[in-house]
């Protein structure tokens, strides 16, 4: 895939000599055909749970940290090119864990987590869950959000007092 990617960007380029383009992998969709016991479902999946869900093609059981070093969605893609996608307030592997989360621990799961929980820890072991069954051909898996909060400083007094003359004016 970063083969094609490269050709896209170097036939952009000469196209476009002026622009700049900047890739968000975080928002990558992919369908995903699964066999489980039941029968073959199609699943639509971000990017991200893609890259997880096709190391079980090899395996049925792989260790937290194996995924990890597999993947590389905590280092390679919170590298200098893909810095977008990753929020300064992430861990370096948050988005795994939220990946494998939302596959092993939400309403469709795909993945069973081995102890089972909420939370994603290191030595964690993730299992194929050839069990699953859902009514559904086709369903989506929900990506779970990166927890960011925002805060707004109050105004400093000067800017606070031409605001409200301003808004005074205007009334």
């Amino acid at each position: 895939m970063q083969d094609q990617l490269a050709r896209f960007i170097a036939f952009y380029k000469t196209q476009h000599a002026s622009r700049k383009l900047d890739w968000n992998h975080a928002l990558g969709t992919a369908v995903m055909k699964a066999r489980f016991k039941t029968g073959t479902k199609e699943i639509s999946v971000s990017l991200y749970q893609a890259i997880v869900l096709n190391q079980f093609n090899e395996q049925t059981e792989i260790p937290f940290k194996a995924l990890a070093q597999e993947t590389l969605i905590g280092s390679f893609f919170s590298s200098a090119i893909f810095k977008s996608v990753r929020l300064m307030s992430d861990s370096e592997d948050g988005e795994l864990r939220r990946t494998l989360q939302s596959l092993a621990c939400g309403k469709k799961r795909v993945l069973t987590k081995v102890p089972l929980g909420k939370d994603v820890n290191d030595d964690d072991v993730f299992v194929f869950n050839d069990d699953f069954t859902d009514p559904l051909v086709k369903f989506h898996i929900n990506s779970i959000q990166a927890k960011v909060s925002v805060r707004f400083p109050f105004p400093s007094l000067p800017y606070f007092y031409a605001l409200m003359s301003f808004i005074f004016l205007l009334g």
